[in-house]
């Protein structure tokens, strides 16, 4: 009897340990899709100014992509941005080259947002819950709610800015993402 209580007290220890193991590994499959990052060379960024047509920064890359929806366009992102990003149209449809840090981050929340919940759905019932409770501490610094109830709800309505005009006679340019 001792050493069927014994070993039963041993498989419960090894489970939560899995599970333990189980939960860090997603929390860090879940920080690497919330980083910021070029999508050609997966270099992080973390600042933006003025131009979404972004540059990355590590200079054996030199990607051009878009700082709405960090797609891959080569070596020139304007014309992604100005004519088919649904991102860039939605949320700055008068002007999307050119837009400010809320801009940015509200577009960025929004992908957060999607991602986290893509991925929370491909685990099981018990491992999701273990996972939320474990990232809910950096879910603020993601831009995601901390609110237990509805911890994948942004943490407030997506702010709509006033559009930004082109300053008189100023060729688009682009940004260089700034390294994370």
């Amino acid at each position: 009897r001792i050493a069927a209580e014994m070993e039963a007290a041993l498989k419960e220890r090894a489970d939560a340990e899995a599970r333990r193991s189980e939960t860090s590994k997603q929390r860090l499959l879940i920080a690497e899709l919330m980083t910021m990052k070029c999508p050609r060379c997966g270099q992080a960024f973390s600042e933006f100014q003025d131009c979404f047509a972004l540059r990355c920064p590590r200079p054996q890359c030199n990607a051009g992509f878009c700082g709405w929806c960090l797609k891959d366009c080569g070596v020139d992102a304007h014309r992604h941005i100005c004519g088919e990003c649904h991102i860039a149209k939605r949320i700055s449809p008068y002007n999307p080259l050119w837009g400010d840090a809320k801009s940015f981050e509200a577009a960025h929340r929004e992908r957060r947002q999607k991602l986290l919940s893509d991925h929370l759905a491909t685990l099981d019932p018990g491992l999701r819950e273990d996972v939320v409770k474990a990232i809910r501490p950096d879910l603020e610094g993601w831009g995601l709610s901390n609110n237990p109830e509805h911890p994948l709800r942004p943490g407030g309505p997506v702010p709509r800015p006033g559009q930004q005009q082109i300053p008189g006679g100023r060729a688009p340019q682009q940004s260089v993402a700034t390294l994370a």
